[in-house]
């Protein structure tokens, strides 16, 4: 796939060239700036861009990318630094000290205090009703397991297991035997 995009490069190129040899440079640029966006790191591309941009700024960029891809070419050096001036030194203006503070450090200080104080209050609701929740989620279990074993006893004692009578047919059996 390089191979290809390397071919398609040199074919933009060429017909930027080509362009360019006639006299087209809008055709040129537009043929150059998509063999910069499919090859970006190929320092003809930006030699040859930098043949049509009329703009100092655009050459500038064009410059620097070239010299990015390659440190040791000398002219692109050399031309960027005659684009680039270097920085005019500006002499800073006075700078007025700072208005007083108009709160106090003091009355820093408490609020600084009471924001913590309320922060803390807030982290004491929640372990409470965490800790409210849990304890009545556990109370809430062995409620529910006590009146479960007790059903479970009561049905054994009323009902019986199996097939033989519960507790309460032996214990009714004399009244039974009475009643005809």
């Amino acid at each position: 796939m390089a191979v290809q995009e390397d071919e398609r490069v040199d074919e933009l190129l060429d017909a930027g060239n080509s362009a360019l040899k006639t006299g087209d440079r809008d055709t040129a640029s537009a043929r150059f700036r998509k063999a910069a966006e499919l090859s970006p790191y190929d320092e003809r591309v930006w030699k040859a861009l930098l043949s049509v941009v009329g703009n100092p700024d655009d050459e500038v960029v064009c410059l620097q990318n070239i010299v990015a891809i390659n440190p040791a070419n000398k002219k692109a050096k050399k031309r960027l630094a005659q684009l680039q001036p270097a920085p005019a030194v500006v002499e800073a203006a006075p700078v007025e000290p700072p208005p007083p503070l108009a709160v106090s450090p003091d009355e820093i200080q408490a609020a600084a205090e009471q924001k913590f104080e309320e922060q803390e209050k807030v982290k004491l609701a929640r372990r409470r009703r965490w800790r409210a929740l849990r304890s009545g989620f556990g109370q809430g279990l062995l409620i529910g397991f006590c009146g479960l074993l007790i059903g479970l006893v009561l049905s054994v004692f009323v009902y019986g297991i199996g097939q033989n009578g519960g507790i309460l047919d032996v214990w009714f059996a004399p009244i039974r035997a009475l009643v005809p």
